[in-house]
């Protein structure tokens, strides 16, 4: 896995926004400062930079980790390269995310299509002994029962990445980034087969488990 340096390229500022919600009207900008730059190393662990801000780590980790499996997003003109942000409405911060020694590659003039991919329904669990428990009509053998929104091998299309019509949208924020990972060409280690991830809901009641492959372009 590649090495990836974070470069901070821009602080913004809501003047308008804190005029209406900040407590004193005003929000001061991040304490990053812009060209600031941070690097994680090559290796299969990759733990905060330190000195980085923990709430922008834990929003852009998902695009540091792309980069770092060679995952490369057709909008962006060149390879191995990332613009990220934090969540931080106040007072967000721009990020270049970088791999680190990745070769020079000739500017992309235009975005490629975004790809598409199938999801598949693998595994549908009902965790009968929680339910009793913690759910309420848990006593009740049809609240015992999988997952009823998807069955067994039902298949779904994400169309350029975006939510498959007639899919769990509770699942759908969770495997999205999975989604979003084999779509972009990152690669998992410890898959048999290029392309693919394996993901879950986190409905630890009644879970259920996904396969995801891209769909090559024909």
């Amino acid at each position: 896995m590649e090495g990836i340096r974070i470069t901070v390229l821009k602080r913004l500022e809501v003047p308008d926004v804190a005029a209406n919600y900040a407590a004193n009207g005003h929000w001061e900008k991040c304490w990053l400062k812009e060209g600031q730059t941070f690097e994680i190393e090559g290796g299969s662990d990759f733990p905060k930079p330190d000195g980085f801000c923990s709430w922008a780590w834990r929003d852009i980790q998902r695009d540091v980790t792309l980069l770092r499996y060679g995952g490369d997003a057709p909008w962006m003109r060149h390879r191995g390269t990332m613009i990220s942000s934090c969540t931080d409405g106040r007072k967000p911060v721009i990020f270049k995310l970088e791999r680190i020694g990745e070769p020079d590659s000739p500017e992309r003039e235009e975005q490629g299509r975004l790809p598409d991919a199938r999801i598949t329904v693998v595994k549908r669990f009902a965790n009968v002994d929680l339910i009793r428990e913690y759910a309420t009509g848990g006593d009740d053998p049809a609240r015992q029962a999988p997952c009823s929104f998807c069955r067994e091998r039902d298949t779904f299309i994400s169309k350029g990445m975006t939510k498959p019509e007639g899919f769990c949208s509770w699942a759908w924020a969770d495997i999205q980034r999975d989604v979003v990972w084999v779509c972009l060409g990152g690669v998992q280690p410890n898959h048999k087969v290029p392309g693919t991830a394996i993901a879950s809901c986190t409905d630890g009641l009644n879970p259920v488990v996904f396969h995801i492959e891209r769909i090559e372009a024909r």
